[in-house]
């Protein structure tokens, strides 16, 4: 599994796009992000931590609905 940055980025808002630049290139957020990689590539799913119970708190309440969320920005290779 990788996280492209460029995409992810390129698939916000554009008014948001200048802040996650920055955040992006902080040393904590790739912290971060390995962090989450290497957690998923040993489960072979997201991790089950507080960070996605807060993600799906926030989707629940924010919407009733399911929201339809884009990973196209997460490339996940199985092994076969």
């Amino acid at each position: 599994m990788a996280f492209n940055s460029e995409e992810f980025i390129a698939s916000r808002p554009s008014k948001f796009r200048p802040m996650l630049t920055t955040l992006f290139s902080s040393q904590a957020f790739h912290q971060f992000i390995d962090e989450r990689i290497d957690a998923w590539n040993s489960c072979g799913e997201p991790p089950n931590d507080m960070f996605e119970e807060a993600i799906s708190h926030r989707r629940e309440i924010g919407n009733r609905t399911p929201a339809k969320v884009s990973l196209l920005f997460i490339h996940c290779e199985l092994e076969k």
